[in-house]
């Protein structure tokens, strides 16, 4: 029996990109925090807010400072609830990077939405 070579029976590695998706609840009223996106990937739709990490930042840091870019919220880290992660993977694209994205949820935060 021919032995195979290991390497080229792996699938291609590919690059992950780390993102942050913040849902702030507001449960004494029963509510969810959502924006609206005026323009990229989604655009036109409801949304949590996030975005990417940066390489000096931790993916909590990150999720703090998406959600006070996007809402004007202000949040402590020790109030953002990691709540499990997303990997997104497009199959018609053999370049493009996994999206691994960090989801959230905040019940505290301090500032007036300006979503």
């Amino acid at each position: 029996m021919a032995t195979r070579d290991a390497i080229s029976l792996s699938p291609k590695m590919k690059v992950h990109k780390q993102y942050t998706l913040v849902i702030p609840l507001d449960l004494q009223r029963d509510r969810v925090l959502l924006g609206y996106k005026l323009r990229g990937f989604g655009q036109g739709k409801y949304n949590g807010f996030g975005g990417k990490v940066e390489a000096d930042e931790t993916i909590t840091a990150a999720a703090v400072r998406e959600l006070h870019e996007e809402s004007g919220l202000l949040v402590e880290e020790p109030d953002m609830i990691q709540r499990g992660a997303l990997l997104l993977e497009t199959v018609a694209d053999d370049d493009s990077p996994i999206l691994e994205i960090h989801v959230f949820t905040t019940e505290r935060w301090h500032g007036t939405e300006n979503a």
